[in-house]
């Protein structure tokens, strides 16, 4: 995948035009690898890995490796630390799985989900489309959900990847003090 080479302002109406794609789309998974979680907008249809592992995607896909938090109403729901904590909200001695942990158990009732047996949690409900996404200084993101939810990123170290807005075509990859776009070659 070559990285193309655009002048921040072709990126900043790149990502527009991305953040205009998502508007209606609703985040319909929440899943996650290691420390980073993935919110995955739209629609979700059966996919095959490069790997050849069968599973299920959906268009557009959120990664993020920086502090997040998700809010309601101006009152915090769930973040980024709540993955070190048990589901019943105790501190254990050892750091729980990301799929054993408190965040994954808020999203689970959030999502009404409780049913989920892999590591990925469905949207079960009509909420959570998105109304809004803005990027803000210091590669911020704002995404408004419907009817009042808010998911902030906020990368809180100088030095490696952020976040990464992922569609079939291209990856939008916020590193360090920039944004860069790869470009799928097929």
């Amino acid at each position: 995948m070559p990285i193309e080479e655009l002048s921040q302002t072709q990126i900043s109406e790149q990502l527009n035009l991305l953040f205009s794609k998502l508007t209606g789309q609703q985040m319909t998974i929440v899943s996650g690898a290691a420390d980073m979680r993935l919110f995955k907008f739209g629609p979700y249809f059966p996919s095959v890995s490069i790997t050849g592992k069968e599973g299920i995607d959906t268009h557009y896909s959120l990664h993020v490796q920086s502090p997040w938090s998700l809010s309601q109403n101006a009152k915090l729901l769930t973040g980024y630390s709540d993955r070190s904590y048990a589901p019943d909200g105790t501190y254990p001695e050892e750091m729980p799985s990301l799929f054993d942990s408190l965040q994954q158990k808020i999203f689970q009732d959030l999502l009404l989900d409780q049913d989920s047996s892999e590591k990925r949690i469905f949207n079960r409900t009509d909420h959570f489309k998105v109304i809004s996404i803005s990027l803000l200084d210091a590669l911020r993101l704002e995404i408004k959900l419907s009817p009042d939810y808010v998911l902030h990123i906020f990368p809180d170290r100088s030095k490696d990847e952020h976040w990464r807005f992922l569609t079939k075509e291209r990856h939008y990859v916020a590193e360090e003090t920039t944004i860069y776009i790869i470009s799928d070659d097929d």
